[in-house]
């Protein structure tokens, strides 16, 4: 039973191709088809990573033969454990189905034939074409309608609170009060969030690449091992939204942009804010332990009591921040700025500077006296 996601629809042959694809990777996979979406689980203790299993899966998609899938959507969970460990998206392009251009002009074709047919047959029942004396062919159901942002508001309505493994990418979903609700394993990618009420939300392993959280109130949400790193084009928006309290422990918030974010008080340890716009953000007692925060941009960030023990911030713009009383053991400022910073009263055992330039704009290798 593939207990976390909805079942559509399965197929044999879909099970050996998981089977064969991912049998260098040592684990077992279930898979299911919503729509043209392909669902997978991976179970294996421990569980391989997301980079793993994609790259597996990406090399695979040519043996699909004819199947039409636009996306992947893979839980990596450990085998006894109820909460994936982490869940990864992938848009599936022509190109790597292994699809020759002469194959995918003929799906094409064949798709305005059954267009051509569903459009006939319409025609039919309503009197304006006289039917053929042949039986026509008979057309595949249509695939169920995709969830819109109006349905959304309908059931909230309605009182339910439970989305689990909910698939809302791209709507919009702007002002909306989700306070307490369950998201858990959602995908939010490219949906717009903005100045909606989060609050208290289980956004657990939920996928929100490109989404737009502006504004947002996530206080005290629960967005563990949740992926926020943006897309390419299209950045994750944190700007000037009230995470206080909140719990991103290893989640990816790689290259988000939350400038002016309140993030006092979150637990943000061992997450992936690398490349990330923090400018002029909160992390007032937040604990960010162990978390990679290299070429990320905290100039004029507010770090007063932080727990930074073991982060990297290696290349990282640190100038006119408040460092005060913040925890930097074991810490890598290789190479980071801290020009015009407050560094006082921080605790600098065994930080590691090397190319790091200090308040005063003198660069270090040493540890500075206090």
């Amino acid at each position: 039973m593939l207990d976390l996601l909805p079942v559509v629809m399965s197929a044999p042959d879909l099970m050996t191709w998981l089977e064969t694809t991912l049998a260098p990777a040592n684990c077992t996979a279930q898979g299911v088809m919503d729509g043209t979406q392909l669902r997978v689980l991976v179970e294996a203790n421990p569980v391989p990573t997301a980079t793993q299993v994609m790259g597996y899966l990406r090399s695979g998609l040519p043996r699909l033969g004819g199947r039409e899938i636009t996306s992947l959507l893979v839980f990596g969970r450990v085998q006894g454990e109820a909460i994936p460990r982490w869940a990864e998206s992938l848009t599936v392009t022509p190109a790597m189905r292994g699809e020759s251009v002469q194959e995918r002009l003929a799906r094409l074709k064949d798709s305005l034939n059954r267009q051509s047919q569903l459009g006939q047959r319409f025609r039919e029942q309503i009197g304006t074409v006289r039917p053929p004396t042949l039986t026509p062919t008979a057309v595949p159901a249509a695939s169920p309608a995709t969830v819109t942002g109006a349905e959304v508001r309908q059931r909230l309505s309605r009182g339910e609170r439970d989305f689990s493994q909910a698939n809302w990418s791209g709507l919009d979903l702007s002002g909306l009060d989700l306070s307490g609700v369950c998201l858990r394993g959602a995908d939010l990618s490219r949906a717009n969030l903005q100045g909606s009420n989060l609050s208290g939300a289980d956004l657990q392993q939920a996928v929100l690449r490109g989404a737009n959280l502006a504004e947002a109130n996530l206080r005290g949400a629960n967005l563990t091992r949740a992926t926020m790193g943006s897309e390419p084009r299209s950045a994750t928006s944190l700007r000037r939204a009230d995470v206080r309290q909140a719990n991103l422990a290893e989640a990816t918030l790689g290259r988000v942009v939350a400038v002016g974010a309140d993030f006092a008080g979150a637990n943000l340890s061992r997450t992936d804010l690398s490349r990330a716009d923090l400018s002029q953000a909160n992390f007032t007692q937040a604990d960010l332990s162990q978390a990679d925060l290299s070429r990320a941009n905290l100039s004029g960030a507010g770090l007063t009591e932080a727990n930074l023990c073991q982060a990297n911030l290696t290349a990282t713009d640190l100038t006119w921040s408040e460092l005060i009383r913040t925890n930097l053991e074991r810490a890598d400022l290789s190479e980071a700025s801290l020009n015009h910073a407050k560094l006082e009263a921080a605790y600098l055992k065994d930080v590691i500077f090397k190319g790091t330039i200090l308040p005063n704009g003198i660069v270090t290798y040493t540890t500075p006296v206090e």
